[in-house]
């Protein structure tokens, strides 16, 4: 025995779906969909096609169709998308490329003559305070 075919017009209304019409025929079924989802009265309607086998008793619903506000604007903001990417790539390839900063000057490293100098300098301060401490005791 063939299994029984039919689709099922369901509206989106107060976070769930509501069955609005029951056809044989596939077409029917979306034109009536497009209709309602027209009228701007549900967020989503959808299509579902359900096979019913009756000799194991089973039932398997997929769907076939969906409209849904939140499609419409999921393709309009990949749409957007796409062309502000596509503009971003044009500016990009016409800017001058950027110039290299010049590198730090080198480190001075203090010369060996200059640190023998200071060293001098600091032994004869330390000498001097030495003896100026020793002379007002």
């Amino acid at each position: 025995m063939a299994r029984e075919v039919s689709y099922e017009v369901d509206s989106y209304q107060n976070n769930r779906w509501i069955l609005e019409s029951v056809f044989d025929d596939r077409e029917m079924a979306i034109a009536t969909a497009e209709r309602l989802f027209a009228t701007k009265r549900f967020s989503a309607v959808r299509v579902l096609q359900e096979s019913y086998n009756p000799e194991t008793m089973e039932s398997v619903e997929r769907v076939v169709h969906k409209c849904s506000n939140v499609e419409k604007s999921n393709a309009d903001a990949q749409k957007r998308d796409l062309k502000n990417k596509r503009e971003a790539l044009s500016q990009r390839s016409e800017r001058r490329p950027l110039r290299k900063r010049p590198a730090p000057p080198p480190k001075k490293e203090m010369s060996l003559f200059t640190l023998l100098v200071v060293t001098i300098v600091v032994m004869i301060a330390v000498g001097v305070a030495g003896i100026f401490g020793m002379s007002y005791m």
